[in-house]
């Protein structure tokens, strides 16, 4: 653990009360500010002066302001949180940068084109700006659970990866599940992408249009092959159904996995469910702090995350 004091801001804070997550996503970084020994919550900024007020009176939040600028300007963080909507998030992030952030925390999707996203990863790279995009679950046990199960060969080689789930776009809950999908392989290459998509302009949220259903279908360059289906869950409500030469792993959102290999079904229950630690359980959170403030410092990029 660092001796080092970084400061935070958090940009976009929210409604706060009964809607902390989606809604409220500047209050789970709040928290977890809050609870690092390393870090200081200097400052924060929202457009709604009483969600504002709200978020600063909750935390203490020492410097508040409407003006991103301003904030950023003045208080020179070390690390900035980006909890808008994400039509101002590249701006955002490039002003961060301009200020001389050295880590930003950002909410997905951090950009709506692949182009754009490209644009400002490199624009991190070329100004050695740490960026990390909120896929936390890779620290929750269920998932850990799940990839050492597949490691120690429970249902022989890999062979296939689906998932869906009920009500959410792509970019706003499907990256999670997809970010799961690329984590059980440490991360391999994808070779190819085949998706379809229907978006006739009429769902919106968040600030972008969203597509009523969609599908993706792809193959990592191990040979493993994936399919996502966002929007409608699959018979039984199972999130991810892995599938090896020798049984199959399903994921359920309670936090419990179904192993099915030749020595029969096995119910494994763990200590999360597919988005939260169990009460009491090991916070996600601080690990991603810790292993972000870590690479700020010189350690290697916590792309990999390896058990």
């Amino acid at each position: 653990m660092t001796n080092r004091k970084f400061s935070a801001v958090v940009i976009g804070c929210g409604r706060g009360g009964d809607n902390v997550g989606a809604h409220s996503i500047g209050y789970v970084h709040g928290k977890a500010y809050r609870e690092h020994p390393a870090i200081e919550l200097a400052g924060a900024c929202d457009l709604d002066v009483e969600n504002l007020a709200r978020f600063c009176g909750y935390f203490s939040v020492p410097y508040q302001t409407e003006d991103s600028e301003e904030l950023l300007t003045t208080v020179r963080p070390d690390i900035v949180s980006l909890c808008t909507y994400v039509g101002a998030r590249p701006a955002l992030l490039e002003a961060a940068i301009r200020t001389g952030a050295k880590a930003i925390w950002c909410e997905k999707p951090f950009a709506l084109t692949i182009q754009e996203g490209r644009r400002l990863v490199e624009l991190c790279e070329n100004k050695d700006v740490k960026l990390v995009i909120n896929h936390y679950r890779r620290y929750l046990d269920l998932w850990n659970r799940l990839k050492q199960l597949a490691k120690d060969r429970e249902i022989g080689d890999l062979e296939f990866i689906r998932g869906s789930f009920e009500g959410w776009d792509q970019m706003e809950m499907g990256t999670h599940l997809l970010d799961m999908m690329r984590y059980l392989l440490d991360d391999e290459p994808v070779s190819w992408v085949m998706g379809q998509v229907r978006c006739t302009g009429a769902k919106k949220g968040y600030g972008h249009v969203i597509e009523e259903h969609s599908a993706c279908y792809f193959a990592f360059q191990n040979g493993v092959r994936g399919f996502y289906d966002a929007s409608v869950h699959f018979p039984g409500k199972i999130l991810l159904r892995v599938e090896g030469s020798g049984g199959y792993l399903e994921v359920f959102p309670e936090g419990t996995i179904n192993l099915v290999n030749a020595r029969g079904l096995t119910s494994i229950e763990t200590d999360s469910d597919w988005s939260h630690p169990n009460q009491g359980g090991r916070d996600p959170f601080q690990d991603l702090l810790n292993e972000l403030l870590a690479w700020v410092e010189g350690a290697q990029p916590p792309r990999r995350r390896r058990i």
